[in-house]
């Protein structure tokens, strides 16, 4: 029907304008199919270097024991620098937390970036002008601090056994 057509007698139609939303605003749906999106995106990023983390489990494993394995060998208790599991699925239930929190760092510049363009349209332009040093500098001092975890782990973990004295028997279990 035209605009303007009789409906009824007496009655005219009134086609009604959809409302616009300012330029670059969305609605909550819009909001929620996003989000839905971005989250969708970065779950299966996940599962995907997961598995990858789950198929090369040994090279992974020995990246983690290797402070370990450096420590002196009177601090490493009976077992050597082998990890021990004391329940039935205690070696499956370590291998998959290893191998999820191996995928979600491997995934993190995915889930990080969807996780910034989901939020960064609603900032205003002198908000995105600190956000970004901001959000570089945060990455860059946090790689560095996982770097230097690293590297010192060996002395903090001689100090966290060594501190108790000889009279106590470290027996590390893999999930600690």
């Amino acid at each position: 029907m035209a605009e303007g057509a009789d409906l009824r007698p007496g009655r005219r139609m009134r086609i009604r304008k959809r409302r616009r939303t300012p330029a670059g605003s969305m609605t909550m749906l819009e909001h929620l199919g996003e989000l839905r999106t971005r989250l969708i995106v970065s779950l299966l990023v996940f599962v995907g270097l997961s598995v990858v983390a789950f198929v090369y489990y040994d090279p992974i494993l020995e990246l983690i024991r290797r402070p370990y394995c450096r420590l002196p060998a009177d601090l490493q208790g009976p077992q050597g620098c082998d990890l021990i599991f004391t329940k039935a699925l205690g070696a499956f239930e370590f291998r998959l937390k290893l191998t999820a929190l191996t995928g979600l760092a491997l995934a993190s510049p995915v889930w990080l970036y969807e996780l910034w363009a989901f939020i960064v349209p609603a900032f205003t332009p002198k908000e995105k002008r600190y956000a970004v040093p901001f959000f570089l500098s945060s990455m860059l001092l946090f790689s560095v601090g996982v770097v230097a975890a690293y590297f010192t782990l060996p002395k903090g973990l001689q100090f966290l056994i060594g501190i108790g004295g000889q009279e106590l028997v470290p027996f590390l279990q893999a999930a600690d």
